[in-house]
């Protein structure tokens, strides 16, 4: 074949149906799958912020006594802890107060830590003494009765937690996330066991299907 013939075949022009896009139509279907996983993903999503808040709440406590009674045990200070409840609208707090003496009254107390808890709407505390199960033995002390509608412990330099009478005080505190009905989430209830003669500290989580306390 000659050299001018091979420069007068006519060229094959690249089609124009690779070059044309995604329709309206694809684009929607795109569109709606990705819908469908969305909707398929928000109750885990959810879920799982929820055990993130009530693990946070329970996390919180354990660790605001902790701080207390090595404060106490550090300084060789009474350190008393408060919690107050939350109400709908108000969340609730809790304090480290360093009482420098019992003798001293209100007038040395000094607020170290002061802390707000989780809406209500979230994690709920709980002031009910038969609303849950005690955690299992040798763990089942009894739950806290809200005496003025606010928890008060004390944490003494020797490390021990004592009610205000200076007797060592074991307590169970739990709390819940609460259904649109108000109801406790069964799968998503904690406690916090405080063993007084000791100061120390034990975490639970709620098996609905055993009805028992399992520690965390």
């Amino acid at each position: 074949m000659s050299q001018r013939a091979k420069f007068n075949q006519p060229t094959t022009l690249p089609s124009r149906t690779a070059d044309r896009g995604f329709s309206v139509v694809e684009l929607l279907l795109v569109l709606a799958i990705i819908a469908i996983m969305i909707a398929i993903a928000l109750p885990s999503i959810f879920n799982a912020r929820q055990t993130y808040a009530i693990d946070d709440a329970s996390n919180q406590l354990v660790d605001i006594m902790q701080f207390a009674q090595q404060r106490a045990l550090g300084e060789r200070q009474v350190m008393r802890v408060e919690l107050v409840p939350g109400t709908t609208g108000t969340r609730g707090t809790i304090q480290v107060i360093d009482q420098e003496t019992l003798t001293g009254g209100v007038g040395d107390d000094a607020v170290i830590r002061n802390e707000l808890l989780p809406d209500v709407a979230d994690t709920t505390i709980n002031t009910d003494p038969a609303r849950f199960p005690l955690p299992p033995l040798p763990h089942n002390f009894t739950h806290w009765n809200w005496p003025g509608g606010r928890m008060v412990i004390f944490f003494m330099p020797d490390g021990t937690a004592t009610n205000a009478a200076n007797t060592p005080q074991s307590m169970t505190l739990t709390m819940f996330v609460p259904l649109p009905s108000g109801d406790p989430d069964p799968g998503l209830i904690r406690a916090v066991t405080l063993f007084g003669p000791t100061g120390s500290l034990r975490s639970w989580a709620f098996d609905p299907v055993t009805t028992q306390f399992f520690e965390v």
